[in-house]
């Protein structure tokens, strides 16, 4: 074989024992709760009874100022 070729594979195997050992470290001990996802991605407690979606900051303030205008 060729020496070029043994020697950029090489280094194509070691880069690609890099990118593998490098994600095991990364999320090595690390844990993901699929229950977002199991539930459609809704927030939901455990009686079934979805809970309402949280508003951000601007969003709410702007429901007060809209709830302020209106007519007692």
């Amino acid at each position: 074989m060729d020496p070029d070729f043994i020697r950029e594979f090489s280094v194509l195997a070691g880069f690609a024992g890099l990118y593998i050992v490098g994600s095991i470290f990364l999320l090595k001990g690390h844990k993901t709760d699929l229950s977002a996802v199991a539930n459609h991605g809704t927030l939901s407690s455990e009686s079934g009874v979805p809970t309402p979606q949280r508003l951000n900051r601007r969003r709410k303030a702007i429901a007060r100022e809209q709830a302020a205008k209106l007519p007692e």
